[in-house]
């Protein structure tokens, strides 16, 4: 019976990671998995500051790819004293 629980307990794991790993991102998925408020992410897309993907009048998806690399180019290196 153990064994049989472990195995649901990886099952339900790499279910969940799949789901995780979709390629394309609505505004609330970003935020919840990068933690960038749905505000903030509206403000730099209306400036043209993060790549998104616009569907029709009203759909934005945001690129997994894209928004990691957007986020490297955008680090800020701390220099210690």
């Amino acid at each position: 019976m153990k064994e049989v629980l472990a195995l649901l307990e990886k099952i339900i794991t790499m279910l969940t990671n799949l789901k995780c790993q979709n390629r394309w991102l609505s505004p609330e998925d970003l935020e919840r998995e990068y933690g960038l408020k749905e505000s903030t992410i509206s403000k730099y897309r209306m400036r043209r500051e993060i790549p998104y993907s616009k569907i029709g009048a009203k759909i934005i998806r945001y690129d997994r790819k894209k928004i990691d690399e957007w986020l490297e180019n955008n680090e800020m290196v701390v220099q210690n004293e």
